[in-house]
């Protein structure tokens, strides 16, 4: 879970995430807080708890820079990500009609940067992140995909106007294309 969240309406907050466990112990000594220890916490039949009763003991004792080291790599991975959302809104901005996004100057992005601005646009019309299979999936399908040099195009002008996700159904039929007139 990210430092904050909303989902449902509600705001997830972990303003302690960044401390050191002894200083967080340190603060609740001294204001006299009550612990609660979640039993479940301690059922390795969850993943999350085999993750931390397990997994990371061995870890940090094969490797004792692990901690600070994750936690170096995914401060990064978080700016990367703030970065690609920047790169695709901008990105987005001139893509995006009454009718959705427009192929043509899509495909005048480069491969990373239209996985990227498609991966975006359909998180905004799904309201939730799209599965990273989908986004693969209709790249590789629409017109001008490194798969589909050497094919005709399929749509030689049009725009992608919507989308929706279907556990079966194939990712062409996820999109649906206006072509543009002749």
């Amino acid at each position: 879970m990210p430092r904050e969240i909303e989902r449902d309406g509600i705001c997830w907050s972990r303003p302690w995430l960044d401390r050191e466990p002894q200083g967080i112990a340190a603060y609740v000594r001294r204001h006299r807080l009550r612990h609660i220890e979640d039993d479940s916490n301690a059922d390795a039949r969850f993943a999350r708890n085999r993750l931390r009763l397990q997994v990371w003991p061995a870890l940090e004792q094969a490797f004792p820079q692990a901690e600070a080291a994750l936690a170096a790599s995914a401060a990064w991975a978080q700016q990367a990500a703030a970065c690609l959302g920047e790169l695709a809104t901008l990105d987005l901005k001139p893509l995006i009609d009454e009718r959705g996004l427009a192929i043509e100057p899509w495909l005048g992005l480069s491969e990373a940067r239209r996985t990227n601005a498609l991966r975006h646009w359909l998180a905004a019309q799904l309201g939730r992140a799209a599965p990273a299979s989908l986004v693969l999936r209709l790249s590789d399908e629409l017109p001008g995909s490194s798969r589909q040099s050497g094919r005709s195009r399929a749509v030689r002008c049009g725009s992608i106007a919507g989308a929706c996700v279907g556990a079966m159904t194939p990712a062409r039929n996820h999109l649906r294309r206006h072509a543009a007139p002749g």
